[in-house]
């Protein structure tokens, strides 16, 4: 059986990648219209070099991103359909006799409209925190009355903290889980799908925070109520996943997918419900 948290993992380096790369251009292009206002600014006008900054990039940032997230998508897809071989034939995929690997166009509804939202949600965030970042540490340092060069390179380090800190690091991986995990709960509930499926078992190969540790090994019913309240991603980094069990053996016994308490219910940072 194969460990789908490996596969959240690769994809995590993915977009971490393509996240850095190109939040550090669009960076660069921010601090270099800033420094090319400021130097043409005067006394108390320099502060207003920060007003009417239009980051550049974005487009290109937002067609990496979900060309990325397709290929995730594409590949979960890939694998599932591998763990159910009697419904490996199963026309999920619109237009399938012209799929083509990780074009987006050719993903199931549902996953693009998904993409798509977590897309703009995701760069809109992360454009925003990148110029907060980056204007606030132009004002601290025009206040101190450094040298422009020394103010550049104030925001310069700033921006490329961000970049390289664990935001940009827990959303990658967030987005992976996420992507992952729909993907093949996608495939799972289709009618055909999961006529096959006799359950499903919550996994994870290292479970760390109390909520994943306390399902990990859980098997529950496919018809289970709680079954998307408690898909994962459950927290930041979350790197669980479900699997289907197509028989039951004589050891594996269903129960609810539940926390034990409400204590750890609690540790719960995000689900369905939210």
């Amino acid at each position: 059986m194969k460990d789908i948290k490996k596969d959240i993992e690769a994809g995590a380096i993915e977009l971490k990648n393509i996240m850095q790369a190109n939040l550090a251009n669009i960076a660069e292009d921010m601090i270099d219209q800033v420094i090319k206002k400021s130097k043409k600014l005067k006394g108390m006008d320099k502060f207003n070099a920060i007003k009417d900054i239009k980051p550049k990039g974005i487009d290109v940032y937002k067609n990496e991103i979900l060309t990325v997230m397709a290929v995730i998508a594409s590949d979960s897809l890939d694998q599932v359909r591998k763990e159910i071989p009697k419904a490996s034939n199963v026309k999920f995929i619109e237009n399938e006799e012209r799929l083509m690997f990780g074009e987006f166009e050719n993903l199931p509804k549902d996953i693009r409209q998904r993409i798509t939202q977590s897309n703009d949600l995701l760069v809109g965030t992360q454009i925003a925190d990148l110029e907060k970042s980056i204007f606030l540490q132009f004002d601290s340092s025009t206040s101190s009355g450094k040298d422009i060069a020394v103010i550049k390179k104030d925001m310069e380090e700033k921006a490329e903290k961000y970049i390289l800190g664990s935001s940009v690091r827990v959303a990658s991986t967030i987005s992976s889980s996420q992507i992952v995990n729909e993907s093949r709960n996608g495939f799972f509930f289709e009618d055909e799908v999961l006529d096959e499926i006799e359950a499903f078992q919550f996994m994870n190969s290292d479970p760390v925070t109390l909520i994943c540790k306390d399902l990990v090994g859980t098997v529950f019913s496919k018809n289970e109520a709680n079954h998307f309240l408690y898909t994962p991603p459950l927290h930041y980094n979350c790197k669980s996943w479900i699997r289907a069990i197509i028989k039951l053996d004589k050891n594996q016994k269903i129960t609810r997918l539940k926390p034990s308490s409400k204590k750890i219910a609690d540790t719960i940072q995000f689900s369905d419900t939210i």
